[in-house]
């Protein structure tokens, strides 16, 4: 989905051609503009562009070497090999676990053998984790690119590989969740200040009392299905000039743990939730219907923490969200919504 370009400001000029004086000069700040410099040009876009090499797959170092063969074929192979310690003949063993495999190759005779098995992830601090480097590629491919473990088992499966169990998957998937956790918020940072840096590009500057910085957004939002009955969701700001997602908040009235041990009628103790309590899911009490306004005061109330205020609303109608929003008065100026904005959202 595109955003519409806000009201305030015009689209960016190229910084080569259009020099700082010739900007528009929209803001009552007193600041004055920086000095053009090739750090001065960089717009969000070119910050952008860079952040997005920073999420490319894992690379992969041997691909000349990395090959696909049947079990027969290594059979094949032992036939004529021998022991090289008694000369007698070897046999082997395959074991696979969905995209990887280990292959125990002995002799018939000495029991002199070996074990060839693909790499194992460790984390950035160097410790193990049992994971296999091929489904690590795999499961990555299947959550950067949307198709999730159904699609993944679609093409693992017409390879002629056993398919993934959603157990595998959700491990997986949480061991590439908190890799990107620990680089989310030097990311976030440096695309807040490819915003602030837009917006100097055309004169509107932070308020130098404050250091808070106005600008337009949009609200989105994610659920794990449709409807208003969902437990789960997604709330995004995004600035919609740049299409950065300033801040993000995942919301949810379920957690999977909490609820399997109320129907089990298990007692749920005081020391229990204490120690559950960094693991549950449930962030939220209240309605479904609910969590889209609530995730949206938790957003705008919290945005001064990132030196901004959400102060022009793109949105259409008079939704519940941005109800919650003027309700909530977050800043010392009414948030405004941009209806005609909306409208052009293609």
């Amino acid at each position: 989905m595109q955003h519409a370009p806000s009201s305030r400001l015009p689209p960016p000029p190229p910084p080569s051609t259009v020099s700082t004086s010739d900007q528009p000069q929209p803001s009552t700040s007193t600041a004055t503009a920086p000095e053009t410099s090739v750090e001065a040009t960089r717009t969000a876009y070119d910050v952008r562009r860079e952040l997005m090499k920073n999420i490319n797959p894992p690379v992969v170092t041997d691909i000349d070497t990395r090959h696909i063969f049947t079990v027969n074929d290594i059979g094949r192979l032992l036939d004529i090999a021998a022991c090289r310690e008694c000369y007698a003949p070897l046999t082997f063993d395959v074991q696979t676990d969905c995209l990887s495999s280990k292959l125990i190759v002995t002799c018939t005779d000495c029991e002199n053998g070996t074990v060839f098995r693909n790499n194992e992830v460790r984390t950035n601090t160097g410790k193990k984790t049992r994971l296999q480097e091929n489904n690590v590629q795999g499961i990555y491919e299947a959550v950067n690119n949307n198709i999730g473990l159904s699609g993944l088992n679609r093409v693992i499966s017409t390879l002629g590989f056993n398919s993934i169990s959603k157990g595998k998957f959700t491990r997986y998937a949480n061991f590439l969740y908190e890799g990107m956790g620990i680089k989310y918020p030097a990311m976030m940072q440096e695309g807040i200040k490819g915003v602030f840096q837009h917006y100097e590009n055309f004169g509107i500057f932070s308020d130098p009392t404050t250091g808070l910085l106005d600008i337009t957004v949009s609200y989105n939002r994610t659920w794990m299905t449709r409807g208003h009955s969902s437990h789960k969701g997604v709330e995004f700001v995004v600035e919609v000039d740049t299409g950065f997602i300033v801040d993000r908040e995942v919301i949810s009235n379920f957690c999977q743990v909490c609820s399997n041990r109320d129907k089990k009628q298990l007692p749920i103790t005081p020391e229990w939730k204490i120690k559950h309590e960094p693991f549950c899911n449930k962030n939220f009490t209240g309605i479904s219907a609910s969590m889209e306004a609530e995730a949206a005061c938790r957003l705008w109330g919290r945005s001064t923490q990132l030196r901004l205020r959400y102060t022009t609303f793109v949105g259409d109608g008079d939704s519940n969200t941005y109800l919650a929003i003027q309700q909530l008065n977050p800043y010392d100026v009414p948030v405004q919504k941009d209806v005609a904005a909306a409208t052009m959202v293609l």
